[in-house]
């Protein structure tokens, strides 16, 4: 379902449940927050351009942001602690 605000309905009606971040909940104290500790689903995000066009510098940017963020994302998980890798 693409519409975040009918999703959280169904939800805050008992109609459905839903893997969401925490924070789309903030806003609706009706809904309860259940986390995940075992075997949390990831997910893959991607950024689209159009293909038969070249991307601004804007865009760029973005994508320079995001890799930045993703690769210090990264490098935090990987790094040890205590002798044992973080996972």
């Amino acid at each position: 379902m693409n519409d975040l605000a009918t999703m959280l309905g169904f939800v805050r009606e008992g109609l459905a449940v839903a893997l969401l971040p925490a924070y789309f909940t903030d806003q609706v104290p009706e809904i309860s927050l259940i986390p995940i500790r075992r075997h949390a689903p990831t997910f893959n995000t991607y950024l689209a351009t159009a293909s038969d066009r070249r991307t601004t510098a804007a865009t760029n940017a973005l994508v320079q942001v995001i890799d930045k963020h993703v690769n210090a994302s990264e490098t935090r998980r990987r790094t040890p602690v205590h002798g044992r890798p973080r996972g």
